[in-house]
């Protein structure tokens, strides 16, 4: 008995064909779909080569320079192309270039890069307005697995109704690295396009102005930001607590104003905190964690008849002990650090639990007291971490973005942070210390600066 092939039906035609064609077929338009792309890609890399060697040469540039004799850019310095066994096969996925002497303005040429993943730009002599650079848009592209065709869609939406097998995300920027350069202006609003795949945004060490937009709450896939080191004004956006994947978080030396909100607290998986020398007024949200240094009274510590006091009353408008004429730079800073042998010291009493408020060893039972301290995992017993959010069901309205709802709930427990908040005093003004306080109270015979004056850390 004769076995008949599995056949398959054509959109275009209704006519049924060999299912074993419809394989070949594939594997041909794949091929031709993957070559095109990717040659359209190396296009697009041989601009932003030229647009950023105006100044010379690169310190590397193994394969940029000469694509004659390296047609395949995946082969090209910096470069990581999606593997063979890929339906992206040869698309760019990555690109590398720290620290490579790259030169000029960073154009919109990156967004053209459909596929890509991976940004690190960092320690160049990159320019520009960051409106202008389109980072934003590569947002990826939802692929249709369907072993007729290989096709891509803009939206989930579209790709679902016109796609008979699954709709799968391909590309979006999870790395975006353009740290150490020169890049001016405002962080673009558009920067919450990359919600459904952004994990680490570094824009540190630029000369960013304006605020810090609101819509990066709605990044909520976020694990490092870092914006410190630039002249961003204005407060801290409350919607700063939807981040709950948040491990790392550094805005210090900025011109950042206000009062640090309350809804910082509840990025409970955090395990790096630096807010240092900006304009802030009023307190430490309580709840970040507890105060290490300066080191507390014994009656301040956890169990103490005053815990908490001492980081109630500091106050980040308060001019500290400087003389006249002096700026006030407030440091706040916070580490999640379990307790090891590395720790051990003079007062451990705050590295004992990962638990708010840090019980001391000197209230733990005798037996328990006299164990050597361990590590402890911190991450056991946290809320939910946000997921991404589902654009047609939460944003019909919103494709592109999530909207952001009218207040950010607060919720506690914080972090649960050894935080260090410490003001330091220096005659010289800087960029980083224009909004400092300074000190013109009448109970200071100094009157000229120290030979050595204390100054702002660098970098």
């Amino acid at each position: 008995m004769k076995v008949s092939q599995p056949r398959a039906l054509s959109r275009k035609t209704g006519c049924s064909f060999p299912f074993s064609r419809v394989i070949l077929f594939c594997i041909v338009q794949c091929s031709q779909m993957s070559v095109h792309g990717q040659s359209v890609d190396c296009d697009n890399l041989l601009t932003f080569f030229k647009e950023t060697s105006v100044k010379g040469e690169w310190h590397n540039h193994t394969g940029w320079s000469d694509p004659i004799t390296y047609p395949d850019c995946c082969v090209w310095y910096g470069i990581q192309c999606y593997p063979s066994n890929s339906p992206e096969q040869s698309r760019v996925m990555s690109i590398d270039l720290q620290s490579n002497g790259l030169y000029g303005d960073l154009s919109s040429i990156l967004s053209k890069l459909d596929f890509l993943s991976e940004i690190v730009l960092t320690d160049n002599v990159l320019r520009g307005r960051m409106v202008g650079t389109g980072v934003q848009n590569i947002v990826g592209q939802y692929r249709c697995n369907d072993a007729a065709q290989l096709r891509y869609f803009a939206l989930a939406s579209i790709c679902t109704l016109d796609c008979r097998g699954t709709c799968e995300l391909v590309g979006g920027l999870e790395t975006l690295k353009l740290d150490s350069n020169q890049l001016t202006d405002e962080i673009p609003v558009e920067i919450s396009r990359l919600y459904k795949t952004l994990q680490l945004l570094d824009f540190s060490s630029n000369q960013l102005t304006g605020e810090i937009p609101e819509t990066v709450g709605c990044l909520t896939q976020l694990k490092q930001l870092n914006l410190g080191f630039n002249q961003l004004s204005g407060p801290i956006p409350p919607t700063i607590g939807r981040l709950t994947n948040l491990r790392f978080l550094n805005l210090g030396f900025n011109h950042l104003s206000g009062a640090i909100p309350r809804q910082i607290i509840n990025l409970a998986r955090m395990e790096q905190l630096d807010l240092s020398v900006n304009g802030f007024h009023g307190t430490v949200p309580s709840d970040l964690g507890v105060l290490v240094s300066p080191p507390p009274l014994p009656c301040d510590r956890p169990g103490g008849t005053c815990f908490g006091e001492t980081m109630a009353n500091m106050s980040l408008a308060d001019h500290g002990t400087c003389e006249r004429g002096q700026l006030t730079m407030w440091y706040v800073m916070g580490y999640k650090q379990p307790c090891n042998e590395a720790a051990r010291g003079s007062d451990p009493y705050w590295c004992a639990s990962c638990a708010p408020p840090y019980p001391s060893r000197a209230h733990l039972p005798k037996d328990q007291a006299s164990q050597p301290l361990v590590t402890i995992d911190c991450s056991s017993g946290l809320p939910p971490a946000a997921a991404t959010p589902n654009m047609l069901e939460d944003y019909p309205t919103y494709p592109w973005a999530p909207a952001m709802p009218p207040i950010i709930e607060v919720r506690v427990p914080g972090p649960s942070l050894r935080l260090m908040i410490l003001s330091r005093c220096t005659w010289t003004p800087s960029v980083y210390a224009v909004h400092a306080g300074e000190r013109t109270l009448p109970d200071s015979d100094a009157t000229s600066p120290p030979a050595e004056p204390i100054v702002p850390t660098g970098r």
